[in-house]
C-alpha cells in the first residue's frame, strides 16, 4: 500500500504531530488490498480557531487521526477537474491533527501499543463492507484523553460526521471491535 502525504499544515508553536508518516506506515502494514491511502495534515479537525479550544476543554479529548471511507458519486453537475483527480467514487484517507507538544510523546506511543491506535485503524481500514455501508460516508475518529494516558475511539458516519463535535463522542474503550459486522 502506497501511503503519501497529501497536504501537510504548519503548526503553531507548542503543537505536535502524534502520529508521522513512517509511523503511520509501519502501523498500516497489515492493511491489505489498497492501492492508495493519502494522509492529510492537519491544524484541527474542522473547527474554527477560536472554538477549537472550546471544544477540546469541553471534551477533554485531543483527536489524533481521522480514518475516512468516502464514496462520492458522479452526477450531472459533477466537475471533470474533480473526475479526473479521482474525488468520486469509492477512497479511503487518513486526517492526522495536531495535538499539544507536551502529549505528543505519549500519544505517539499509545498509537503504537495500544489496541485502539493503529491496531484499530488498520482493522476499520481493512474490513470487508456490504454495499450498502459503502454507499455512504463514514469515519473512525481516534483520539487521546488530556492527560495523555488513554486512548478512545468512536465511528460517525454522515455528511456531518467529518466535524469534530465531542459532545457526541463519549469515551469509547472497546477493543477488538469486529467492524465487518456493518
Amino acid at each position: 500500500m502506497a501511503i503519501s502525504t497529501a497536504s501537510k499544515d504548519k503548526l503553531r508553536p507548542g503543537w505536535a504531530y502524534a502520529a508521522s508518516l513512517s509511523s503511520l506506515s509501519k502501523g498500516l502494514e497489515s492493511v491489505q488490498g489498497l492501492t492508495r491511502l493519502p494522509v492529510f495534515f492537519s491544524r484541527h479537525p474542522g473547527v474554527l480557531d477560536g472554538a477549537f479550544e472550546s471544544t477540546i476543554k469541553e471534551s477533554e479529548l485531543y483527536p489524533l487521526i481521522r480514518a475516512a471511507f468516502v464514496n462520492h458519486q458522479i452526477g450531472i453537475s459533477s466537475s471533470q477537474s474533480l473526475i479526473e483527480e479521482g474525488w468520486y467514487g469509492e477512497r479511503r484517507e487518513l486526517h492526522v491533527f495536531g495535538i499539544p507538544s507536551d502529549l505528543r510523546a505519549m500519544a505517539g506511543d499509545l498509537l503504537k501499543s495500544d489496541q485502539l491506535g493503529f491496531a484499530t485503524v488498520a482493522q476499520w481500514l481493512a474490513a470487508p463492507r456490504t454495499d450498502t455501508w459503502k454507499s455512504g460516508l463514514h469515519y473512525l475518529w481516534i483520539s487521546v484523553d488530556a492527560s495523555g494516558k488513554s486512548l478512545a475511539y468512536v465511528e460517525s458516519e454522515g455528511r456531518d460526521g467529518w466535524r469534530w463535535t465531542p459532545s457526541n463522542y463519549a469515551f469509547k474503550r472497546t477493543a477488538g471491535k469486529d467492524f465487518s459486522a456493518q
